[in-house]
């Protein structure tokens, strides 16, 4: 999703060429960094992450993959959920801090984002990704990835 937002054609699997495995709901770190890697994605672990790095990425960079450990964001997925504290990957599509989107105060401090195990346009309240991203960086890892 973030490769066909990015240079706006339709990417598919074989396109891409990398190891993935789709029975699988976990995944080695240096494998999958070093796919990301082949694919020009760059990766971070900001120092003190909060509402405003997420604003910043997505309006420099567009979508962004968001690393975590499983359990960390509601998936609302009809598929049965990966094991909490099991690798997972979701991209980031948006962030509304005010809740302009929705017209009203209860739909500020949200993200939304897309689970490559079937939920569309989930939303979650932002401190759960700024948590999942302060969780995976104390482990040494770096829980964003997204194309310069």
């Amino acid at each position: 999703m973030v490769l066909s937002w990015k240079y706006k054609r339709l990417y598919s699997l074989s396109d891409i060429r990398v190891q993935y495995d789709p029975n699988l709901a976990s995944f080695d770190w240096s494998v999958m960094y070093a796919e990301l890697q082949k694919l020009n994605f760059q990766t971070q672990r900001p120092p003190k992450p909060a509402q405003e790095d997420i604003e910043s990425i997505l309006k420099e960079h567009g979508p962004f993959i968001l690393l975590h450990l499983s359990g960390k964001i509601p998936y609302h997925s009809i598929y049965p959920l990966p094991p909490a504290g099991t690798t997972h990957a979701i991209v980031i599509t948006g962030t509304d801090p005010h809740g302009f989107i929705r017209g009203d105060k209860n739909g500020a401090d949200r993200c939304w984002y897309n689970n490559p195990w079937g939920t569309r346009n989930g939303s979650c309240h932002t401190t759960e990704v700024i948590k999942a991203i302060e969780d995976l960086s104390k482990q040494g890892h770096d829980p964003i990835a997204y194309l310069p």
